[in-house]
């Protein structure tokens, strides 16, 4: 699977990742936060699907996404030991009002920090999809 990720220490408070995607037809993506504390051990965090014009979070679709054009994404999630286990996913597209979802699941229980933040293809034919403009900071 053709990837690019970052390696982070995201080890508490809010940590908010936002970035720009364009799907082309056929695209499969998922961007996936991992608590990856070295080894074949990882815990996965807030986890997108893009699919078929949908975003998926688990096997619940969020919204739509449209083809060909920019889509800007922002997660929102508490990482740390005490941390809530959902997050917030705000999705905006050209002209439309921003989409926000609350409480959405954040993965395994187990995930408590963003050590690794990946951009993944889950497509099994040649597919394009584009990322721009990745921002991760920590809210206080």
């Amino acid at each position: 699977q053709p990837h690019m990720y970052y390696n982070l220490a995201m080890r508490r408070g809010e940590v908010k990742v936002s970035f720009d995607i364009r799907l082309e037809k056929g695209a499969k993506t998922v961007v996936q936060w991992r608590d990856w504390p070295g080894g074949s051990d990882f815990r996965n965090g807030p986890t997108l699907l893009f699919a078929d014009g949908q975003l998926l979070v688990g096997d619940k679709p969020v919204t739509n996404v449209p083809l060909g054009q920019w889509v800007h994404v922002e997660m929102l999630c508490p990482v740390g030991r005490v941390a809530e286990r959902t997050f917030i996913l705000t999705v905006t597209a050209p002209g439309a009002q921003p989409v926000k979802v609350e409480g959405l699941p954040a993965g395994d229980a187990r995930f408590r920090h963003l050590t690794w933040l990946g951009f993944i293809s889950e497509a099994t034919d040649t597919t394009v999809f584009y990322i721009d403009n990745i921002k991760v900071e920590r809210k206080q």
